[in-house]
This record gives structure tokens, C-alpha cells and sequence, in this order.
């Protein structure tokens, strides 16, 4: 995880940062999706 000093607090950065952990949790499932999308 990349962790720095100024954090964002909006929305959209913390759905990243989820995104970010469920692909980590779940790398397989996340490369099949990025397959599908791109």
C-alpha cells in the first residue's frame, strides 16, 4: 500500500483505495475483470 503524507479525503479515493484492496484480496478476479472492461 502506498501510504503518503497529504491522504484524500474524497469519495473517489476511498472507493480507489477499496478497489485497490480488493484486488489484492482477489488479483484473479480483478485481472479477469479488467479483460472484460478493456
Amino acid at each position: 500500500m502506498m501510504m503518503r503524507k497529504t491522504l484524500p479525503r474524497t469519495a473517489a479515493a476511498k472507493s480507489a483505495v477499496e478497489r485497490l484492496r480488493k484486488d489484492a484480496e482477489q488479483p484473479s478476479t480483478s485481472g479477469i475483470t479488467d479483460t472484460d472492461t478493456g
